[in-house]
């Protein structure tokens, strides 16, 4: 995000009091009603829903800078979905009314909430067509490679995602069991593509693994 964007966001927020959520507290319940905008500004919200198998299926994760729930801000759409804490949190929220008036006085935050939503699509996409239509090795190499391209870090030739991820967590994402990830995660790491170690995913090489899903 622009950083005269994140400074008006930041600044708009500042007269909101903080709070806190520890790893693992629902921030938002699906079927409830929200009660404003909230903001992170540290840590990884997860977006998720519950299957009719009682599978927890991840939709979309939060870092920092981004405000929800919009799709009921702008579309006023019922909220269907849980929001939990990946890691430990700390957000402000204001009031729905208060923040509309914000974004309309401020159409280059707007914008790039667009912009934003459109790159967010593309993933989404990406996501769920390997969901619906690859196996098991193409659903964790397209949650792996969605993963880094959002929340990675290039150190050196490699791309660092530091998000306390266990297995749980990545086969969640990945719409597959956590016995399916743990297999598969440990023929990627034979190949040399991925080291998985407390939480950290280090992609070797980003570019062998999109390779991968051309295949």
């Amino acid at each position: 995000m622009q950083t005269d964007i994140t400074k008006k966001l930041d600044t708009f927020f500042s007269s909101y009091p903080s709070q806190t959520f520890s790893k693992g507290t629902v921030i938002l319940q699906a079927g409830e009603g929200p009660t404003g905008i909230f903001y992170i500004t540290e840590g990884i919200v997860r977006n998720y829903w519950i299957s009719q198998e009682g599978t927890e299926v991840t939709l979309n994760m939060y870092k920092p800078h981004s405000f929800l729930p919009m799709s009921w801000a702008i579309g006023e759409v019922k909220n269907t979905s849980f929001y939990e804490a990946m890691t430990p949190v700390v957000g402000k929220k204001a009031p729905k009314e208060v923040f509309l008036q914000f974004l309309k006085g401020n159409p280059e935050v707007m914008y790039d909430l667009l912009r934003r939503i459109y790159v967010g699509m593309e993933g989404l996409w990406m996501h769920i067509e390997s969901l619906t239509t690859g196996d098991s090795s193409t659903k964790l190499t397209t949650s792996l490679v969605i993963l880094a391209k959002r929340f990675g870090i290039q150190v050196e030739n490699s791309t660092v995602v530091q998000l306390k991820m266990n297995e749980k967590d990545i086969a969640n994402y990945a719409g597959i069991t956590r016995e399916t990830a743990s297999r598969e995660l440990q023929k990627l790491k034979k190949e040399n593509l991925v080291s998985f170690e407390k939480g950290t995913i280090t992609l070797h090489t980003l570019g062998s693994l999109e390779e991968k899903l051309l295949r």
